[in-house]
């Protein structure tokens, strides 16, 4: 019987994703969009209000995945909704350009671009 080793050298070369700098860049742009923020209540009330909303739809779908035939029908949706996701948007490089481009269209309507 023979026995293979695989060797694995560690490279001394920056790493091209640094999770720190991806957070400091975040932060910067959150204090950029904050102080050109004019209505600083109201941008507080939409993220408490959001935040009060997501609280409740988590309550509401954890009440209706309780009930034993809801959980089972949520769980064949999402399985179907991804299958479905996966072959329209995933499978031909022509799909996948459209999503990409849609995407990044989504992407800089946010940003504001």
């Amino acid at each position: 019987i023979q026995h293979r080793r695989a060797v694995v050298e560690a490279t001394s070369g920056k790493s091209s994703f640094d999770p720190s700098e991806k957070i400091d860049d975040f932060t910067s742009y959150l204090e950029k969009q904050w102080e050109e923020t004019e209505q600083k209540p109201a941008a507080v009330a939409v993220i408490l209000a959001g935040l009060v909303a997501l609280y409740a739809v988590n309550g509401v779908v954890g009440s209706v995945e309780k009930i034993p035939i809801f959980g089972f029908v949520f769980e064949i949706v999402g399985i179907l909704v991804s299958g479905w996701f996966a072959f329209r948007y995933l499978v031909f490089e022509s799909d996948r350009a459209e999503f990409k481009q849609t995407f990044d269209d989504f992407i800089s309507k946010i940003k504001g671009n």
